[in-house]
């Protein structure tokens, strides 16, 4: 990723920093694919219990960035069945996402 760890700071700093009323589900996505995709996936993962907290609802967008970070095949599965559970519909990413679960590849 681009920028790395320090990019990921100044976007965790820019987040936690922010009002409450601008963390959407954009915002969410966002900072969970930064995280992510600098090697902090436990914590982009543990954004999704933050966002439920704050109110706010996760989509799929949300939730493919969560299941994206997932820190093993077992904790994607749970959260999709979750998000299915919740009527979240899913795309093309998250089917690609589950299946490389699936056949192991995580």
């Amino acid at each position: 990723a681009e920028g790395g760890k320090p990019a990921a700071v100044s976007a965790w700093n820019v987040f936690a920093s922010s009002p409450p009323e601008v963390r959407s589900q954009r915002a969410f996505t966002l900072l969970i694919t930064v995280l992510a995709r600098s090697g902090q996936r436990k914590t982009a993962w543990a954004l999704i219990d933050v966002l439920r907290s704050t109110g706010v609802q996760p989509n799929t967008f949300v939730y493919n960035a969560a299941l994206s970070a997932a820190p093993d095949t077992q904790s994607l599965l749970e959260l999709h069945a979750k998000m299915e559970s919740e009527g979240v519909p899913g795309d093309k990413l998250t089917r690609k996402l589950v299946a490389g679960a699936r056949r192991g590849r995580l």
